[in-house]
């Protein structure tokens, strides 16, 4: 048996593939999408999240939390780009842990990293007493 490549003539398909291709080729030529590395660690104080991301300035990162997600999006232009209007985005999601106090998260960029601290609740001491039955 003999494989042979199959190619349609059917205008519809080839007219659907055209306009898919265009939106498609439109989006990558303008925005490029960046992941960056990232570090999660604790002690028994705070959660602590560390971004690396080159280029982007603390003016272009918008930091929200919505009910347990933190999100973290850049947007910038992209400065090896031969026209001005390709854009580098950045947008990454993280969900946060129950034991946090949302009130209280600090962030700071400095020299491309993107530093979050994430306070965690302070713990109960459950004290166990012993009480005598009179």
């Amino acid at each position: 048996m003999k494989l042979v490549n199959w190619n349609t003539n059917n205008d519809i398909f080839n007219m659907i593939d055209k306009f898919d291709n265009y939106f498609n080729n439109n989006i990558e030529h303008n925005y490029i999408k960046t992941k960056s590395n990232s570090i999660f660690n604790e002690n028994d104080k705070s959660y602590f999240l560390i971004l690396e991301m080159p280029g982007f300035d603390k003016s272009n990162i918008d930091l929200t939390i919505n009910e347990d997600i933190i999100n973290i999006a850049a947007q910038r232009k992209n400065i090896e780009s031969l026209s001005n209007d390709k854009f580098i985005n950045y947008q990454q999601s993280y969900y946060l842990p129950e034991n946090v106090q949302i009130d209280k998260i600090k962030a700071k960029s400095k020299n491309g990293i993107l530093s979050i601290e994430i306070p965690k609740l302070k713990k109960v001491k459950k004290d166990i007493k012993k009480i005598d039955i009179i």
